[in-house]
């Protein structure tokens, strides 16, 4: 089933918000099956406050991955490069080789 984020009507000012877009990014990869697993069960997407039910989710999502041992997708927004950023992540995850853009992105998701 496909989910309406892509469109726009007047009646929903107000009313499209982060824990909105969350839960219908998730029905929609509830939908997407990739062999035995769907998608929502390994999507990883931010969750706006710490203990929030999207949290809780993405927590036993990451669980539920290690256990299985399966690689997560994960959808972020994040933040344009900047020398100090890199800098810093490289700081934080200097043991991991990650990508440049990976690198940069926004710390305070995490």
């Amino acid at each position: 089933m496909q989910r309406p984020l892509n469109q726009w009507r007047p009646y929903w000012t107000g009313k499209r918000n982060a824990r909105q877009v969350f839960w219908r990014l998730n029905q929609a990869a509830d939908d997407v099956r990739a062999g035995n697993v769907k998608l929502g069960d390994q999507l990883l997407l931010p969750a706006i406050i710490a203990d929030s039910p999207e949290a809780v989710h993405n927590r036993a999502s990451v669980v539920a991955a290690l256990a299985a041992r399966r690689r997560m997708p994960i959808i972020a927004p994040l933040d344009s490069y900047s020398a100090e950023c890199e800098e810093r992540m490289s700081q934080r995850l200097g043991h991991i080789r990650l990508s440049r853009a990976s690198r940069c992105a926004s710390s305070s998701m995490w």
